[in-house]
């Protein structure tokens, strides 16, 4: 059965994040001073510090000016004889001139890519007015050909009735000759 501390907060209030390490390690120092030894909190808290080195430098970017605070909780494994860190919190605190030249460099973006969009946009509304005048075009050719077939057809029609009108005069001419 293993006896483990109850749950301490390391919190490094704001500082420069070149200065994590030393801080953290200040801190734990105080905190766990009595419930750990201190060469325990000094090699754990070694190890730690490295781990947050990559967070903080290679996987955040965070520059070494940069404010920052740092909060983990932190438990003393007596049998283990180690600290166990858990909930490691990494807050950058940015100037508002960052911030706004941030937002003016996304709004300028964000800019030319409406101007790319609304060229876009009105290029392919002039390729679909194009095709609706084509399918206009088409359309009226279309009804001139209908119009012409209907004209046909009453002309072939007119003229079927006229040779029906012959063949019968025809053929009441031949029973009346005969």
């Amino acid at each position: 059965m293993s006896e483990i501390s109850e749950v301490y907060e390391i919190n490094t209030g704001v500082i420069p994040a070149a200065i994590f390490a030393d801080k953290v390690r200040r801190t734990a120092l105080a905190i766990l001073k009595k419930i750990a030894p201190s060469e325990v909190i000094i090699r754990d808290v070694a190890d730690f510090n490295k781990s947050l080195y990559g967070k903080i430098v290679e996987e955040l970017k965070i520059d070494k000016a940069d404010p920052i605070r740092l909060t983990v909780k932190v438990q003393y494994d007596k049998n283990n004889n180690k600290l166990i860190f858990s909930d490691l919190k990494i807050i950058r605190y940015v100037s508002e001139e960052q911030i706004k030249k941030k937002y003016e460099e996304e709004i300028r973006r964000l800019g030319e890519q409406l101007q790319k969009l609304d060229k876009i946009i009105e290029e392919q509304r002039k390729n679909y007015e194009a095709e609706i005048n084509t399918m206009r075009d088409r359309l009226e050719n279309y009804k001139k050909e209908v119009e012409e077939l209907r004209k046909y057809k009453e002309s072939y029609e007119n003229l079927r009735t006229l040779i029906l009108k012959i063949k019968e005069e025809i053929s009441s001419l031949i029973r009346s000759v005969s």
